[in-house]
């Protein structure tokens, strides 16, 4: 396994979070932090063929947030505070994952809000931690925290609320940069959030989304170090429920699905989150 470099940082991170036309108010805040663990032995190739490992384990503690700026205009946030990968046959490594600061503009308000919104993405996780093998000195597997370089997300986003349902969908497109001048194929997605208010207290998500990119690779040693031919069907079933007026506690499972793109450079596996919400206005 020696020099061998497998990108995990893009295994469904984006998944915690949605898209959706509504922007925060002025002063209001939402705050999530959750914790997510992944167990896989499926990988599926660029090639999209599929291969068995030795399992794969990986864990992130995320926080993520929003705040209305004035009129229209919001920020968010999102950070991965800490992220634990390993083999059954490595040790593990760990570090922060990459920084995701998104401004977010209303261009259309009321009962079918619409929202565009633009998210730089910093390479700030470990693009090259080590993980040593635990039974042969000298030899091992690097697992980033991050895929080591700088692009950009832009989103689309529209939204609907009637009754107690909600429906949001939309597209993202994400200039993708370059790592140590090898230059990465730009991404797109597309997705959508179906939301159920049953009591006061409770809410119930189920969100789907894909990923697939442009063209071809100039640099096809990419597509499995860095992610560039990474290729997916996200599903993704969440609760959330209102403690306090400003508490509340999530739970959310998801897993890859095989349709309509062929799962490319991933692994496939479900992965399990819970987590903690702060909500208010200042």
């Amino acid at each position: 396994m020696r020099n061998l470099i497998l990108t995990l940082a893009v295994l469904f991170p984006a998944l915690v979070w949605g898209q959706s036309g509504w922007v925060k108010s002025k002063g209001e805040f939402f705050v999530k932090t959750d914790a997510f663990l992944f167990l896989a032995k499926n990988y599926y190739t660029p090639l999209e063929t599929q291969l068995t490992t030795s399992q794969f384990q990986q864990f992130t503690l995320h926080v993520y947030g929003e705040y209305g700026l004035g009129h229209r205009l919001a920020i968010q946030g999102y950070f991965p505070l800490l992220r634990v990968n390993r083999f059954e046959t490595t040790k593990a490594v760990a570090g922060i994952g990459d920084l995701r600061v998104e401004l977010k503009y209303a261009l259309i308000e009321g009962k079918f809000p619409v929202a565009i919104s633009i998210a730089p993405e910093f390479p700030t996780g470990r693009a090259n931690a080590f993980a040593e093998n635990k039974s042969i000195p000298n030899d091992g597997i690097y697992l980033p925290t991050g895929d080591g370089e700088f692009n950009v997300w832009t989103t689309l986003a529209a939204s609907h609320g009637f009754g107690k349902y909600y429906v949001s969908a939309y597209t993202s497109y994400d200039l993708r940069t370059s790592y140590k001048g090898q230059a990465f194929r730009q991404l797109y997605q597309v997705g959508a959030e179906l939301g159920y208010h049953p009591t006061s207290k409770l809410w119930l998500q189920l969100k789907y989304r894909v990923q697939g990119s442009f063209g071809e690779s100039k640099y096809p040693d990419l597509g499995f170090v860095r992610g560039d031919a990474t290729q997916f069907n996200g599903l993704n079933i969440g609760a959330w429920y209102e403690a306090t007026e400003h508490i509340g506690f999530s739970a959310e499972i998801g897993s890859g699905i095989p349709f309509p793109l062929a799962l490319r450079n991933i692994y496939g596996a479900p992965f399990y989150g819970l987590g903690v919400t702060w909500k208010g206005k200042r």
